[in-house]
């Protein structure tokens, strides 16, 4: 906490404020970052600091205001949210050393953009090859391995010139001149010796108090990828620990057996699938029609059956009959059974809607404004035709 003078106050939208410090103690947004969240306080007034932000090259803090009005000269007393900015510095510098070993490790790729949040953080990359669990365990591992070693982090300004000739620094030189304003001089942390690059964001004093870094996934296609980290290693390896304990207990298969394990039940599912298409042809689904004025309700009640196999079947009965609604309700053992409902293109209504206005079916699912599926609670096939009185 520091007391400060209220330099500057522009008044937003509703209780929104702009306000700026004679000296200002919070980290502004940048290199990927969001700015210090925190409190400025004097009596009769409080302020929850939102974010920070440089405007026309001062720092400007966004806030909304809670009690009391703002007043420019009045003194304040300026409390930066200490644990979220050491957890941002803690996700910033894990993001550097992960970065650096994606690149090291895999020649061509490179991270051109960062989005560092306290709970879990976004590194974008490009690379024409083809990204897998592999290449990434690699990378953390190496990544995790600075982290132990526990490297001084400093933070150094280099000129322009400095910057441009030293062969180990990394900077986005497209995005810094690509607007004609590039920077006299630039920011540089580095990890040691293993990682230097232009960086504006807050960061650790060692690599050691960024904990460990655990990549939680990955998407996208060549050349373009998303890679998300956190540096909350140990809550969630723990966390996910319990349900592959629970699995490898019920499945009697060790965990590095656990992948083929599914290989082989996906293979076997698809082979079902396809005796299951053979079989269609062949099948009598029982179907009961009731007819309703100028359209008719068809309803299927079949236990156990899964709802695959009776897309299809139900598919063609509003194709036979444009002025049919179709119910089917596949009840099981366990807490939630399947459903699918369908009207053809002569009837009116929203399916996906009408789901939602009646809560009393239990049922959780989606879709479209004429077919929806997915689980219910709610099993007697009479309650869901007396809800689906209104759609006819």
């Amino acid at each position: 906490m520091s007391t400060q003078r209220l330099e500057g106050v522009e008044a937003g939208k509703g209780n929104r404020v702009k306000l700026v410090l004679g000296e200002n103690p919070f980290h502004p947004a940048g290199g990927g970052q969001p700015g210090d969240s925190g409190w400025v306080e004097a009596p009769g007034l409080r302020c929850r600091i939102l974010d920070c932000r440089m405007e026309e090259g001062a720092p400007v803090l966004l806030g909304e205001v809670l009690e009391g009005t703002p007043v420019p000269g009045a003194e304040v007393e300026a409390r930066v949210d200490e644990e979220r900015h050491h957890l941002l510095a803690r996700m910033h510098s894990g993001e550097h050393a992960l970065s650096r070993a994606l690149e090291k490790n895999v020649p061509g790729l490179r991270v051109f953009k960062v989005n560092v949040d306290t709970k879990e953080s976004l590194i974008t990359l490009r690379w024409e090859g083809e990204l897998t669990w592999e290449v990434l365990f690699a990378a953390e591992a190496e990544a995790n391995g600075v982290i132990r070693a526990d490297l001084p982090v400093t933070t150094r300004v280099f000129s322009r010139e400095e910057a441009r000739v030293d062969p180990d620094l990394k900077a986005n030189w497209d995005r810094l001149e690509g607007s004609g304003e590039a920077p006299e001089s630039l920011r540089v942390v580095s990890l040691g010796d293993y990682d230097k690059v232009a960086c504006c964001g807050s960061h650790v004093e060692r690599t050691g108090q960024i904990g460990g870094v655990l990549i939680t996934g990955f998407k996208g296609t060549a050349p373009q990828w998303e890679v998300r980290y956190t540096v909350h290693r140990d809550e969630l390896l723990e966390a996910w620990s319990r349900p592959l304990r629970r699995l490898v207990r019920q499945v009697g298969s060790p965990p590095e057996e656990l992948e083929k394990v599914y290989g082989r039940l996906q293979e076997e599912r698809a082979e079902a699938r396809r005796l299951l298409d053979r079989l269609r042809p062949f099948l009598a689904l029982p179907f009961r029609e009731e007819p309703r004025g100028e359209a008719s309700f068809l309803r299927l009640v079949l236990p156990g059956l899964p709802l695959d196999l009776i897309t299809g079947p139900c598919k063609e009965k509003i194709q036979e009959d444009p002025k049919r609604l179709v119910l089917a309700l596949l009840p099981d053992e366990g807490e939630r059974s399947p459903f699918l409902v369908c009207r053809g293109a002569g009837l009116t209504g929203d399916l996906k809607g009408w789901l939602k206005g009646h809560p009393e079916l239990a049922a959780r699912g989606g879709g479209s404004p004429d077919w929806i599926s997915g689980v219910t609670q709610e099993r007697d096939p009479e309650k869901w035709a007396e809800a689906l009185k209104e759609v006819l």
